[in-house]
């Protein structure tokens, strides 16, 4: 049906757009975060900065201000989010190789989800034990 190269080339390939599909959700994601953030922040400028002309001297209460953080926290973690389940490149080979767990791109894939470093460690903490 297919000889090693193609085999290879469409395995390849399969994981690239496995790849890419992963960044487009995740831009999504992003995208909606932002989105969010920005209709928060365009509720308080008119809730408590309508009336005022110094908008400076307006303080916000301290529960207005924790929810601006952490949704700005949420689409700073989102937006530098990155794949800890990929290796850099191995002793003689190419510098623009890299080596993935092809397990843990299929979870991402299929979950639509970026797996975080405690998640691959824990993950392969119980792969190392379970051989």
């Amino acid at each position: 049906f297919l000889d090693q190269g193609e085999a290879e080339l469409l395995l390849e390939r399969t994981a690239l757009l496995m790849l890419h599909s992963i960044r487009v959700v995740q831009t999504n994601r992003a995208l909606d975060q932002a989105r969010d953030l920005l209709g928060f922040l365009k509720g308080l400028q008119a809730t408590y900065f309508s009336n005022v002309g110094d908008s400076s001297s307006c303080a916000l209460p301290p529960a207005v201000q924790d929810s601006v953080g952490e949704k700005g926290v949420l689409l700073s973690i989102t937006l530098s989010d990155k794949r800890w389940y990929m290796d850099g490149p191995k002793v003689g080979h190419k510098a623009a190789t890299f080596y993935l767990d092809p397990r843990l791109l299929t979870f991402e894939f299929s979950d639509k989800k970026l797996l975080r470093k405690r998640q691959v460690d824990l993950l392969r903490e119980f792969a190392a034990n379970a051989e």
